[in-house]
């Protein structure tokens, strides 16, 4: 098995549970849910460390669109790995306008004018760090993976609306309408790998590896609300529409929330385990397991302040209030999944087809205490869990000596359902059930080209064939 090194850009479909991607991009082709089953040296390497073994150096990169991460690092000679991988993604948008609407019933001219504002921002870096150790017989390996990322998003919408006159243009109504929500979140994350690998006898191999797991997260969200209304701005005791009123006629309304949240740093445990039996040269059957535990305790802080202050005619109104919000409590993840499945190589190891039976299943325990004002709101009890079953599907056929083409497909059936529990002091106690189901099938395509021995690309596409833009590829360079 020859060691890897690893320049690579790839895309995040959704934010990994722990950092780097777990499978190449023949694997992607295939099915990624067929990890394991199909031997592939890069998957099969970040499975276990341990499965670094001598021979030439490798390096290897993925290459994608903007907005992808990107992935650098080297496998020495000596059964070392160093993997660093950093993402950077921001887009933003602004829209405005301006619409006039003539009201002829009242001669008045409505002018709306309104301006929005978004700004998103994702930033991630994750690092990893190999090393294999080989035994008489056996390997062992060991792997450090930190991560850290973080992510923003803001947001303003402004409006205006007034009514004039459509004669004199004097204004007869004013409204102004703001409002802003800022998300900021930092996360860091570290997996520890132990690992262990064998080839006993009949080519029989076993992968074992336990993980400690480490993870923190912070994160803040301020909202705010703004709104002044002016019934009667030229004073002369008439609305808009010609109704008497008193005046002047005025009020304003503030509110401002903002939430933070500190999840102390939890420890958590993985474990993973794996067979690979050759009943024969052109057959491979698989058995893999794996389940992780990922404790969090939470600590969320909220605090509302609001302000409302009325004038009408001679009578003037304000009001203002601030709440303290605290939830408290403790959220548990189990993970578990587990895999059948097997490879058969054809047409004298031109084809090479995959299968597996996966099974998924998660269950969440959350237990949280909410007070406002040190006054106690009640608690919160809540249990979910989620089943998915999939039987993925990949086919691998080498056209030419240099040249392979690759499809998948991954039928997936889905449960989920959690039950939320809800004491109270102020209110009856209530219970809320949830369940769903659901079915997909997700396709997937690509192939590779091997010019030299030396050299060898994979692509693979993540949207239609024929989108260019949907292309990443990943390259194999050995030295």
């Amino acid at each position: 098995m020859k060691r890897l090194a690893t320049l690579t850009m790839m895309v995040f479909l959704c934010s990994n549970a722990w950092p780097l991607e777990k499978v190449s991009y023949r694997i992607k082709a295939l099915g990624g849910d067929l990890q394991g089953v199909v031997a592939d040296t890069y998957t099969d390497v970040l499975f276990n460390p341990a499965r670094m073994q001598g021979g030439n150096t490798t390096v290897t990169g993925k290459i994608g669109q903007y907005g992808n991460p990107f992935t650098v690092g080297y496998f020495t000679r000596g059964q070392w790995a160093l993997l660093g991988e950093g993402y950077e993604n921001i887009t933003q948008s602004e829209s405005l306008g301006t619409s006039l609407t003539l009201q002829s019933q009242y001669s008045v001219v409505a002018n709306r004018d309104y301006i929005s504002r978004s700004l998103n921002e994702a930033h991630s870096l994750d690092m990893g760090l190999l090393k294999a150790v080989p035994r008489n017989g056996y390997a062992l390996g060991f792997a450090v993976y930190p991560s850290w990322s973080l992510s923003k998003s803001d947001y303003d919408n402004d409006e205006t609306y007034t009514n004039s006159n459509q004669h004199t243009g004097v204004l007869l109504y004013k409204d102004i309408y703001k409002n802003s929500n800022k998300n900021e979140t930092e996360s860091q994350a570290a997996r520890i790998d132990i690992g262990y690998y064998t080839l006993a006898g009949e080519g029989i191999e076993k992968d074992v590896v336990y993980s400690v797991l480490a993870r923190q997260t912070k994160s803040i969200v301020r909202s705010g609300y703004y709104r002044f209304t002016d019934n009667d701005p030229d004073l002369n005791g008439q609305r808009w529409d010609g109704w008497n009123t008193v005046t002047p006629n005025y009020n304003s309304q503030f509110s401002q929330t903002e939430t933070k949240q500190d999840y102390r740093p939890q420890v958590g445990a993985a474990f993973r385990y794996q067979t690979r039996r050759r009943p024969d040269p052109s057959t491979s059957k698989v058995f893999r397991f794996e389940s992780s535990w990922q404790p969090e305790r939470i600590e969320r802080e909220q605090l509302a302040q609001s302000d409302s202050y009325s004038v009408s005619g001679a009578a003037v109104s304000q009001s203002t209030s601030t709440k303290r919000t605290t939830i408290s409590g403790r959220n548990d993840v189990f993970q578990a999944a587990v895999t059948a499945g097997a490879t058969i190589e054809m047409l004298d190891r031109k084809l090479l087809a995959g299968y597996a039976l996966r099974g998924d299943a998660s269950y969440r325990a959350q237990n949280t205490d909410t007070t406002q004002d040190a006054l106690s709101l009640g608690s919160s009890r809540l249990r979910s869990y989620s089943v998915a079953l999939s039987v993925p599907f990949g086919l691998e056929y080498y056209a030419f000596s240099f040249v392979s083409l690759r499809w998948g497909v991954t039928p997936r059936f889905t449960m989920t359902s959690s039950q939320e529990e809800k004491v109270s002091p102020w209110s009856p106690d209530c219970a809320i059930t949830s369940r769903s189901t659901s079915q997909s099938a997700v396709y997937s395509a690509g192939f590779g080209v091997s010019p030299f021995d030396a050299l060898e690309l994979n692509f693979v596409t993540s949207g239609e064939v024929l989108n260019l833009n949907n292309w990443q590829m990943q390259f194999n360079y050995m030295f």
